[in-house]
């Protein structure tokens, strides 16, 4: 059965993973990689090898690039992770991912690791002033209305927005240095999942965004004192905090009354 550091694994392979491949064996795939930046070495790469060698007993390697500053954890050759990750994650290239069917109805502690996998890999976290939020993005559409089954089954109620920017290419200089330059002639398409509010306490813990979310927990004390909210199709839910007897007398608004809703 899936464990939980399994299921963080899947998550960030969902993030920034990808196969390798042999050309000489029409492309098979023989290896499983993860691509970061420099300076996620000792954080998110770091991860990446601590539950490879736990989980697996895979020994990863970093693989440093020479043309700009990412950075690749590879199993090399390994049939088993191969297996593993393709029995989970459908699609290989970052539009077609899915998870596999499976994952949408394992238990909620699995799946909570698979959104903080991918929220480390693919998210970013941000203080409004009035609320905490955390966003991922995803150049596939079917992958980002997976991720909202998932929140909704942690109790969250996410946003999902569809975003176009302008396109994007690689373009060596004369030094081979490679640089990633706007390019008006195509477009860039990705949905953003977001999420917020006191619903994500739990979700954000152990995730790289857990320490900004406590300092703005610490930073001030409204969310202590305001009711719970909710933000759902551009509406603010606000939780019941308490039912007590009030005298009154007068009309009462109700919306399952006919008319003019009152009686």
């Amino acid at each position: 059965s899936l464990t939980l550091k399994q299921a963080r694994l899947l998550g960030l392979f969902v993030a920034e993973g990808y196969y390798e491949q042999d050309s000489d064996r029409d492309n098979m795939r023989v290896g499983v990689c993860w691509a970061f930046h420099e300076n996620e070495r000792y954080t998110l790469a770091q991860d990446v090898l601590d539950l490879m060698a736990s989980e697996f007993g895979v020994t990863c390697v970093i693989r440093n690039h020479k043309q700009d500053q990412g950075i690749t954890v590879t199993t090399k050759v390994c049939s088993e992770a191969v297996a593993f990750f393709s029995s989970y994650i459908k699609g290989a290239g970052s539009t077609s991912k899915v998870l596999d069917a499976s994952l949408l109805v394992a238990p909620i502690a699995i799946q909570a690791e698979i959104l903080r996998g991918w929220f480390d890999g693919d998210g970013a976290a941000f203080d409004t002033g009035a609320d905490f939020r955390m966003v991922g993005v995803t150049a596939s559409h079917s992958l980002a209305n997976q991720m909202r089954i998932l929140l909704h089954r942690q109790g969250v109620a996410p946003q999902m927005q569809h975003v176009v920017s302008e396109g994007r290419r690689r373009l060596k200089d004369v030094n081979g240095v490679v640089s990633v330059v706007s390019d008006p002639n195509k477009e860039c398409h990705a949905w953003q999942v977001t999420c917020g509010g006191s619903y994500i306490e739990d979700l954000v813990q152990t995730t790289r965004h857990e320490g900004a979310y406590n300092a703005a927990m610490n930073c001030r004390t409204s969310y202590q004192q305001a009711p719970n909210l909710r933000f759902l199709n551009g509406y603010c839910l606000q939780m019941i905090t308490g039912i007590e007897p009030v005298a009154y007398c007068g009309p009462v608004y109700n919306f399952e009354t006919e008319e003019d809703h009152s009686y």
